[in-house]
């Protein structure tokens, strides 16, 4: 999985854009249809093709590449519409989002940020677990 370090909000209609960078790498063009499903922690997007296992969702993007996420998806994720951001990944034939985290999962600082399993936690509050801990 490749990091692009790119990050887009959610509109408040559900939307979220690709970036055009993304969108000509995987060869998605205006009205192309895309899966959507979930795998592990991340949302993957994928250009349709012919069926060959279970879809969840296909939708097209639209002129300037977005697509509406699923509110059910939304929801399992815990998106928040016109307010969180998700972060974009690439892996072979496939666009990875994940919730994007902006701060400090415990204290809310967003300086000096580690990523621990999906989540980002400073170092100060590493610090204070491996206190906590006897480490």
């Amino acid at each position: 999985m490749v990091a692009t370090g790119l990050t887009r909000r959610i509109d408040k209609l559900g939307r979220i854009m690709i970036p055009i960078a993304i969108r000509n790498e995987y060869g998605i063009g205006e009205k192309d249809a895309v899966e959507i499903y979930t795998r592990d922690k991340f949302l993957v997007i994928k250009k349709y093709a012919l069926p060959d296992g279970e879809i969840k969702s296909r939708y097209s993007t639209d002129n300037v590449g977005r697509i509406v996420l699923p509110k059910s998806i939304r929801e399992d994720f815990a998106f928040v519409d016109g307010v969180d951001y998700v972060e974009f990944f690439t892996e072979q034939d496939s666009i990875l989002l994940r919730k994007y985290e902006k701060e400090c999962v415990i204290c809310g600082k967003t300086e000096g940020l580690v990523l621990v399993k999906g989540k980002k936690i400073c170092a100060d509050c590493i610090q204070e677990i491996k206190q906590l801990s006897g480490n």
